[in-house]
């Protein structure tokens, strides 16, 4: 057991965070620590793996069953925690990590009753200004959600809109190292991705993105929340080569997604917006 040294910083104003959320291997890790600012790492899904793997391409040889002691356990994390961009982003800034278990098998709908009842809460109190994290999809993820899931009022996020239809905005980001559609190739990925936000079953969809590997950043303050998807040109080998996807921005009181203007509309790099798909 070794322990090295980080640091942390309190938020620069009362009105004023920076978050960073991050999932999973660990280029992205690196990359997060050398290239954003974030006050704090938001880990959801698994921080660790506890079934047997293959890591001997990578000379990273696990145990030969299932982990099931607390020496496992420890020595799985030990060996988590030789890989440079991981140890960088610990000392970078502290962590919240979210434990994980396959209670209900990782679908959303595992959790129907769940999220019905934060929603019915959200509705009946009036209560504004709502933007939920999640992660452990091994896809990016970005949608509005409507009680009682009324998606007919759905606009685009690429669409100007006063009006506050939907109640709560959805960001969930991929995985760090395992794969959802890594085996198609960024265009057929982006091809798979503009089937699902263009389907009538996916009405508060507003992008999807499967290829590549990631984070996102996430700004707090008083008028908006502000994010930008990462991802890793490659994980299988170290490097820290990351891209920015696209950036969304949910206004204060507006309970809704939009894009920067800045940004302009459909200028992204990978994945698929609701009106126009890639560009």
């Amino acid at each position: 057991m070794f322990t090295i040294s980080s640091r942390y910083d309190s938020s620069e104003s009362p009105t004023s965070e920076r978050l960073h959320h991050c999932i999973g291997y660990f280029n992205a890790y690196g990359y997060a620590a050398h290239n954003t600012t974030a006050d704090i790492f938001i880990h959801l899904g698994e921080y660790i793996y506890e079934y047997v793997g293959n890591g001997t391409g990578v000379g990273r040889v696990t145990t030969v069953r299932e982990m099931a002691t607390i020496a496992d356990y420890r020595r799985r994390l030990n060996q988590y925690r030789t890989d440079e961009s991981l140890v960088c982003a610990h000392q970078h800034a502290p962590w919240v990590t979210v434990w994980d278990g396959k209670y209900g098998l990782d679908a959303w709908d595992g959790y129907k009753a769940n999220r019905n009842r934060i929603l019915d809460h959200l509705y009946k109190n009036q209560i504004d200004n709502t933007v939920i994290l999640a992660g452990d999809s091994h896809a990016n993820w970005v949608s509005d959600l409507a009680y009682p899931n009324d998606t007919t009022l759905f606009v685009p996020c690429t669409v100007p809109s006063p009006e506050k239809v939907p109640l709560e905005s959805n960001l969930l980001v991929t995985s760090v190292t395992s794969g959802w559609e890594t085996k198609m190739t960024p265009a057929e990925a982006d091809t798979k991705s503009a089937e699902y936000v263009n389907s009538s079953m996916n009405l508060n969809l507003q992008w999807s993105e499967g290829h590549y590997r990631g984070f996102f950043t996430l700004a707090v303050d008083a008028q908006r929340v502000y994010t930008t998807f990462y991802s890793m040109k490659n994980h299988i080998i170290p490097n820290l080569e990351g891209f920015m996807i696209p950036d969304f921005i949910v206004e204060a009181w507006a309970n809704k997604l939009n894009r920067p203007v800045a940004g302009g509309v459909g200028k992204i790099r990978a994945g698929a917006l609701k009106v126009n798909g890639t560009s």
